[in-house]
């Protein structure tokens, strides 16, 4: 066996150790770079059809927030506080909904920028190896030195793939509970022209009630006749 042929062995020796490590990343680097680059096309394509779904049920909810403000005033007009602080109370439950949609897809959207750029680092440090490798395979060099010039060469890639392996499986489980938060906004979306009969836990009392309080102070000042100059 020949000198790159024994050194080719040993990283791939270790490069099977390290694999057993991280279940998944399998024929390190190069294939294994193909199919990490594959599954971060397949979460960027996933992640822009979530993101789309999460833009759909934020725009129900805007559309909500506003007829759940008009249902509150008539209440408050025909004399209903507690169905007013009903609606108010959806009102803050949709609006808190809006606010937690449009972090997951910002979330959605760093976490793409951020597996581009690992698979980006990961590339230069896989290509620094090959051009190594091809200077061992031109060059006779003493068996210590070449190890170590390969040595040298393979430092750092255990981490970068395992750091683009962790980003990976991370986005898809960012995703994940981003879907979960797109069906809760479906549902609360759906409700929204329903009745808004349900109690309002402790913790919201007091923003409900001065949100009912703020409604009534807006509508006395409009509904007050003001003098023609």
């Amino acid at each position: 066996m020949g000198l790159f042929s024994r050194l080719t062995a040993s990283v791939r020796a270790r490069s099977r150790a390290w694999g057993a490590r991280h279940r998944g990343i399998q024929d390190y680097p190069w294939e294994t770079y193909d199919d990490l680059r594959t599954e971060v096309k397949h979460a960027a394509a996933d992640n822009d059809s979530l993101k789309a779904e999460l833009l759909a049920q934020s725009a129900r909810l805007d559309q909500c927030l506003r007829g759940q403000e008009g249902l509150a005033v008539e209440a408050v007009r025909e004399g209903q506080d507690e169905k007013a602080a009903s609606l108010l109370y959806r009102k803050l439950l949709v609006s808190r909904q809006i606010d937690l949609l449009r972090s997951k897809i910002g979330n959605l959207s760093a976490d793409l920028v951020r597996l581009d750029k690992l698979l980006s680092r990961l590339k230069l440090k896989i290509q620094a190896f090959r051009d190594e490798r091809i200077t061992l395979e031109t060059r006779h060099l003493p068996p210590e030195d070449a190890e170590l010039r390969l040595g040298e060469a393979t430092a750092g890639l255990d981490e970068e793939l395992a750091a683009v392996r962790y980003a990976i499986e991370r986005t898809k489980a960012k995703a994940a509970e981003a879907s979960i938060s797109c069906e809760n906004a479906r549902r609360l979306a759906a409700g929204c022209t329903g009745p808004a009969d349900g109690k309002i836990p402790d913790q919201d009392l007091e923003p409900v009630a001065r949100a009912l309080n703020r409604l009534k102070a807006e509508m006395m000042h409009y509904d007050r006749p003001h003098p023609q100059r």
